[in-house]
């Protein structure tokens, strides 16, 4: 297990920039302060890098039929963005197929070489209790359920659905890509006033395909802390930003678009797997995200704010 020290680097507090040192030990962060001169281990000289929480993100075209080197190139493209870990979304359209398209998805996922956790995508009329007491027995967090109309969200049995998820509080992520504008937005204002009544985690707005999941959805699904924050305690999943320069002392300031600007080194639980233009490859380096129960370390605050 290798131990070392990242000191003196930039990371974004409460939309400002500190310097924080971080003492890596193995997979996880072990420690945080401003500096950690007292300690003997590898040091790292942070001075000209800012650092961000490695992203969690889906992405559609993963979870098509692709072949082995499209899977590849495809995850490859992932971590160039700075992702380390995925949603990976597996498609039924019919009830008795969820058992095949998890393991199915299992499958394809076990040669991924950043950390997974699986979800899955149904059509709205596929929200039953039945469903929900086998995505709580495989340890599913997440259902992203397609409308065609806002009739299909009257048609959901939702006092029924709410014994189920009292137990194990499955995150539901609407897809109203199929609605028209103005009935969008009142299938929204209905969405929210579902969640509130039947205290359901969820979003009116999921993220798209490669945006990065925020810091609320992640604590919904049970990924919060050990992914998408750099505490202690955390996976030390992270990513690293050249920032030029300017003079004796670089200046507090790291002036980057984290959306648009490409890390320069992406590392997953303490390995690197992007440096520079070089990108390793690890099949099967990725491990499955167990989620024990969803919203575990969610504020009560935060769990009653259902439109993100």
């Amino acid at each position: 297990m290798v131990t070392y020290v990242i000191q003196g680097i930039l990371k974004e507090e409460e939309d400002r920039m500190v310097r924080r040192s971080f003492l890596i030990k193995g997979n996880e962060i072990a420690y945080v302060n401003g500096r950690l001169d007292k300690l003997t281990f590898i040091r790292m000289n942070g001075d000209q890098f800012c650092m961000a929480p490695g992203r969690v993100m889906n992405n559609d075209e993963l979870e098509t039929n692709l072949s082995i080197s499209s899977f590849k190139k495809t995850l490859t493209s992932m971590i160039e963005k700075g992702c380390t870990s995925v949603v990976y979304f597996a498609s039924a359209n019919y009830e008795r197929q969820l058992s095949f398209v998890i393991k199915q998805a299992y499958h394809r996922m076990n040669n991924s070489f950043i950390d997974y956790v699986i979800g899955l995508s149904l059509p709205a009329h596929l929200l039953r209790p039945s469903v929900l007491r086998f995505c709580k027995k495989e340890k599913i967090p997440v259902l992203r359920f397609s409308l065609q109309s806002i009739d299909d969200l009257y048609d959901v049995p939702w006092s029924r659905l709410q014994d189920v998820l009292y137990s194990y509080p499955i995150v539901l992520l609407p897809n109203m890509n199929e609605l028209l504008e103005g009935e969008r937005k009142l299938a929204e204002d209905l969405w929210v006033s579902l969640c509130e009544a039947h205290r359901i985690y969820g979003t009116t707005h999921p993220p798209n395909s490669l945006e990065a999941w925020p810091k609320t959805l992640l604590k919904l699904v049970g990924l919060y802390p050990k992914k998408g924050e750099l505490r202690v305690g955390g996976d030390a999943d992270y990513l690293l930003y050249y920032v030029a320069r300017t003079n004796a002392t670089l200046a507090e300031t790291c002036d980057l678009d984290y959306d648009r600007d490409k890390p320069n080194v992406v590392v997953l639980r303490g390995s690197v797997l992007k440096a520079n233009e070089v990108t390793s490859i690890r099949p099967g380096g990725g491990r499955r995200i167990r989620i024990t129960r969803p919203g575990q370390f969610i504020p009560v605050s935060e769990a009653s704010h259902w439109g993100m």
